[in-house]
């Protein structure tokens, strides 16, 4: 099942999420988050390095069923 309702900026995000953290955080990619957050789709961490995003379980699914490899460093 694909997420449909996602567009692609947000699947950009959540690949920028996955790859290396969310790093030059602008005001929409705020914004995209937190649809993210709201949705399932990323949570917070309390990790001192990194963005302080993770994705969810969800999110690697829907990613994986896209055919979307993530170059997780």
């Amino acid at each position: 099942m694909v997420d449909a309702d996602l567009t692609d900026d947000q699947i950009a995000v959540l690949c920028d999420i996955g790859e290396s953290g969310l790093t030059h955080e602008t005001e929409d990619k705020k914004r995209l988050v937190e649809g993210l957050i709201s949705t399932g789709y990323v949570e917070l961490t309390q990790s001192r390095t990194g963005s302080g995003f993770k994705l969810t379980a969800k999110a690697t699914t829907m990613l994986t069923e896209r055919g979307v490899g993530l170059n997780e460093s």
